[in-house]
């Protein structure tokens, strides 16, 4: 077995061993001890035959009592010795005898060896029955995998004493069960001794150590030694570690190894197994008993909101739609007054879809807004402890990429999705409604609760674990409770689908029959059609048509709320889902929403900004709503034969591919008192004429140009400028980029090597042609400024 093969091993080795296979791995560590002195035993007439000497190898000890031998002992001056003298000599050549031993024994064990250094044991001719009985060890502990497949029915015993909602209120702390675990004793491996904390604390920071300071210490030394001086002092001096002095031979390196490698291990799966066991703990103690929704500290008064005016525009929805809840089970009611002491009566509204014009009944748990006496729901629920990262096309995408063309897509939608999530009864009280007079409550989560996101998206992790560990489905995501299964274009999707489908009725979890789609090549998720078979990325038309209208409603406006503007922004961020260049015009939106505080106040619509939307509804107007998939590489602009740069003093060039473009700056356009002129500008010029000549090449790229300006690296980075004249060059880069569907980079190298674009910036043609002799005889005609910056 190899030294990389063995590490390998080692690291496999779980950090918890039921008592049955502890047995067998000591059993197998015994073998492994056995047959590796029978080899050493075996090799020693062959080595005491060499003729240089070389290889003597001392007889080892036997771990079992020996019999006696009927060779005649030697006789010489070591019989004089006492028997403790005798045993001091054998631990000095490194000979651990049994206590059994008489005195007979132990002086022929220290004739055989007399003169001999057994600190450094001989290389191993053969290991063939070692290696053998390595693998047996291999074996035995792959067999802990088993555990694993076990792991939920040992959970069961976390739900013996379940933590009520109630109780962790009032500060009642339950104790979660007990686990079932075996640890490792010291006692586990010949010659290991419990390990120093001071060695244990270096393990588990994975710091380097001697593994001979995990073996005994034979020599029972004492912690200091004493020296007498001649002043009549005394001097105390620390010894120096034995065990440290010493090689290790083959059978003692294996077990202080096997030792650090299963401390090791246990230490990095420790802190993963607590994770892992909180969050089935909660995830099944919350289905069962209901789930705490985050509420820091309960109010201790009653409150009743009026609706919402919504309601007054439908009633006869709002009833349909609380009779259907209350039908479901998600309500409890009607009751004439509430049945509780302290309650919250949150108002209701109805939110129509703008496209669907489905009608959803929502409870604003965000009212009364700015209530000093009388704090929201939502208010009360800690926003950091519920916040939720979102699963994003791209992922989608970078999955169907490393599987190839072809791959086969299939989605579920799950059917009221919050609604499956049971609350606490402690917590009932405080998602309450009122209509008609009646009181109503909510046993499950609410639609505009802020913690309810998050509190869902548990059982929708639990849901993709078990697809990808029990089912094999690898390539699963979910937004909430929307999920995409990514197939091998060569395995059979059907199955795959019919399994997926399989495990959500098993766990009685209802899925909307019209959004179940697949297999397919082609089908939409979070809005974006995917197309495996061509690779691409495309906006639904409608959608399409849809963005257009609503930007060309904003171009000729001077200001809008911050409700509107972050509705725009929805749209434009939604296109940018396959438009990327696109995104860094929606951070800059962004900030100009939040320049205020509420939703309905007002903000400018500035120059730069119409700019932007006019770039943005001039690009969709001849966009056909495709974006091909751009390649997870970045290929350096160089390495691309892609070169351009600028003199401040007399022009730029650039050069792709064997063409060339240069041009001059006009006298009346370099005056250092105008905002005009810079250096990143300078830069950044023949860049957007590359783009404009050649961009048609670069389609799905990732390039990285290098730039030795600092500020043309933050530039082609974020996609903005402070500088207006800047920016137009900016919107004409974006404009390119997003219509060639390829991205750019840059990054920071100081005193950059650019000779060939350098040569052209500076018109110094002789120099170009030796640089890149293989240049076309002419040059690329240079667009006229108006199309290089945009107006």
């Amino acid at each position: 077995m190899s030294q990389a093969r063995f590490v390998s091993f080692c690291s496999s080795i779980p950090s918890e061993i039921t008592d049955k296979q502890d047995d067998e791995l000591i059993e197998e560590l015994h073998i492994v001890d056995e047959l590796y002195f029978a080899q050493i035993e075996s090799s020693q007439s062959e080595n005491l035959s060499d003729d240089d000497g070389v290889g003597f190898v001392k007889k080892r000890v036997s771990s079992k009592k020996s019999k006696k031998s009927d060779t005649p002992v030697v006789q010489n001056s070591n019989t004089e010795l006492t028997l403790d003298e005798v045993k001091g000599k054998l631990r000095k050549q490194g000979i651990r005898a049994p206590s059994t031993f008489t005195k007979e024994q132990l002086l022929e064990l220290l004739n055989e060896n007399s003169g001999q250094d057994n600190t450094v044991m001989p290389e191993i001719p053969a290991l063939t029955q070692l290696t053998t009985s390595l693998n047996n060890m291999e074996q035995t502990v792959q067999n802990q995998g088993t555990l694993i497949q076990s792991l939920l029915v040992r959970e069961s015993n976390i739900i013996s004493q379940p933590a009520f909602v109630s109780d962790i209120n009032n500060g009642v702390h339950h104790d979660t069960g007990s686990y079932h675990t075996t640890k490792v004793s010291s006692g586990m491996f010949p010659h290991v001794q419990a390990v120093a904390p001071n060695v244990r604390k270096q393990i588990l920071e994975g710091k380097y150590i001697n593994l001979a300071t995990l073996l005994n210490n034979q020599e029972n030394v004492q912690d200091y030694k004493t020296v007498d001086e001649s002043d009549g002092s005394v001097l105390l001096i620390k010894h120096r570690d034995p065990r440290l002095q010493r090689n290790l031979s083959i059978q003692e390196f294996l077990e202080a190894l096997i030792f650090t490698k299963i401390l090791s291990v246990k230490s990095k799966t420790d802190e993963s197994n607590s994770i892992y066991k909180n969050f089935v703990f909660n995830l099944i103690n919350g289905l069962r008993y209901g789930f705490d929704t985050g509420i820091n500290v309960l109010p201790s008064k009653s409150l009743e909101c009026k609706n919402l005016l919504s309601t007054k525009k439908f009633p006869d929805d709002v009833t349909k739609l609380v009779d259907d809840e209350l039908r479901k089970g998600y309500l409890i009611g009607p009751f004439t007054k509430p049945p509780f002491d302290t309650y919250r009566i949150s108002p209701i509204g109805i939110v129509e879809g703008k496209y669907s014009k489905k009608k959803r009944l929502i409870l604003d748990l965000s009212a009364p807004h700015n209530n000093d006496e009388h704090h929201s729901i939502n208010d009360l629920i800690n926003k950091e402890d519920y916040s939720l990262t979102y699963v994003r096309i791209d992922d989608a995408i970078n999955i169907i990429k490393s599987l190839g063309i072809k791959s086969q897509l299939c989605k579920c939608d799950v059917t009221d999705a919050f609604k499956l999530i049971p609350v606490h009864n402690s917590l009932w009280r405080f998602y309450g409604l009122k209509w008609n007079d009646m009181y109503y409550f909510y046993t499950r989560l609410a639609f505009g609760c802020r913690s309810s996101p998050k509190i869902f998206d548990t059982l929708s992790v639990a849901i993709c674990w078990i697809l990808q560990n029990n089912y094999g489905l690898r390539h699963v995501l979910h937004l909430l409770d929307d999920f995409l299964l990514i197939n091998n274009p060569y395995v059979d999707a059907t199955r795959n689908m019919n399994t997926m489908l399989y495990v959500f009725n098993s766990l009685k979890i209802p899925l909307s029959a019209h959004k179940t789609v697949g297999p397919s090549t082609s089908l939409e998720y979070l809005g974006i059609i995917l197309d495996s078979m061509h690779m691409i990325a495309k906006l639904p038309d409608e959608k399409l048509v849809r963005i257009k209208d609503i930007l060309y409603s904003y171009l000729n406006r001077r200001s809008c709320t911050k409700r509107e503007m972050l509705s725009l922004l929805g749209h434009l961020n939604y296109a940018c889902k396959v438009i990327i260049p696109g995104r860094s015009f929606v951070s800059y939106l962004l900030t100009l929403a939040h320049s205020v505080k509420e939703l309905y106040h007002h903000v400018t619509i500035t120059k730069g900004c119409r700019d932007d939307m006019a770039m943005w509804f001039k690009f969709l107007s001849q966009w056909n709503g495709i974006s091909f998939f751009i390649s997870d590489n970045v290929i350096n602009a160089s390495d691309f034969h892609l070169f351009t740069d600028a003199s401040s003093t007399i022009g730029y060039g650039g050069y792709f591919r064997k063409r060339w473009f240069q041009g001059s700056w006009p006298d009346d356009f370099i005056r250092p008192d105008e905002e005009s002129f810079s250096m990143a500008y300078l830069e950044l010029y023949p860049i957007v004429i590359s783009a404009i000549l050649w961009g048609h090449e670069w389609s799905t790229k990732r390039i990285l140009f290098h730039c030795d300006n600092m500020s043309s690296v933050y530039i082609i980075n974020k996609g903005r400028s402070k500088c207006n004249v800047i920016m137009n060059l900016v919107r004409r880069l974006t404009w390119c980029a997003a219509k060639f569907n390829f991205v750019v980079h840059a990054v920071h190298v100081p005193g950059k090597e650019n000779n060939i674009a350098d040569a052209l910036s500076r018109y110094q043609m002789k120099r170009f042609r030796q640089l890149a002799p293989e240049a076309s005889p002419n040059p690329c005609t240079c667009p006229p400024h108006s199309e290089i910056v945009w107006s």
